[in-house]
């Protein structure tokens, strides 16, 4: 997916960013992890909804039954759309340039 390969290049470019900043290695390290958090939380949702909603419901109410292997096969029932692709890819390019409207107003 060529969206992907641009969007890996953007995620690059804010990392390399904040890596080259004269921010204090700790801050970076706290950076990191909320653009992380961020990412993740920004997709859940989008994957979630097209999750089959009777697997889905079946772990919501059995968590300690929920494994790798079974939340790989529901972002592989997800992700058969590709419009998911395409959803996923919008959120995720709204996301970056958040982050980076941000980083140029802290001069980051």
């Amino acid at each position: 997916n060529g969206g992907l390969t641009i969007m890996e290049e953007k995620i690059k470019a804010i990392l390399a960013r904040i890596e080259a900043s004269n921010l204090e290695e700790q801050d970076k390290v706290q950076l990191y992890a909320v653009i992380s958090e961020s990412l993740k939380a920004s997709i859940w949702p989008t994957l979630v909804s097209r999750m089959p909603k009777d697997k889905l419901e079946v772990l919501v109410k059995n968590p300690g039954k929920a494994t790798v292997e079974s939340y790989l096969e529901l972002i592989e029932e997800a992700t058969k759309d590709d419009k998911v692709l395409d959803d996923v890819n919008a959120v995720l390019n709204n996301l970056v340039n958040e982050i980076d409207t941000v980083l140029t107003e802290e001069k980051i």
